[in-house]
């Protein structure tokens, strides 16, 4: 896949939870370049740095529209995974890590 796009609070039942920030962690350690995306009711600037801290390029609000989370992906998208050199991934460049919020 090229676009990975997870929630950060993923619920497996009453006893099993987990979360988006752990499994971007596994896909940077496991060598996926594709884009990582993380959609969550949890956007306040702390959140989103600790999305950033994980790995993912970019994050986005629930309350963003699906058209402009997709249209912000597709730039990210030619940014850092097209254009960019493989030396340098956002893992190991969490401060070029892009934000959106909703029009």
């Amino acid at each position: 896949a090229d676009i990975a796009v997870l929630d950060q609070h993923l619920e497996y039942g009453c006893d099993t939870n987990i979360l988006g920030t752990d499994l971007v962690a596994q896909l940077r350690t496991k060598g996926y370049r594709g884009l990582i995306c993380v959609r969550s009711a949890n956007s306040a600037p702390e959140d989103r740095a600790v999305y950033a801290q994980a790995g993912a390029h970019c994050s986005f609000g629930k309350d963003q529209s699906m058209r402009d989370m997709i249209a912000e992906m597709k730039v990210v998208y030619v940014r850092e995974i097209l254009h960019k050199p493989l030396s340098m991934s956002a893992a190991s460049r969490p401060e070029d890590t892009v934000f959106f919020r909703p029009l």
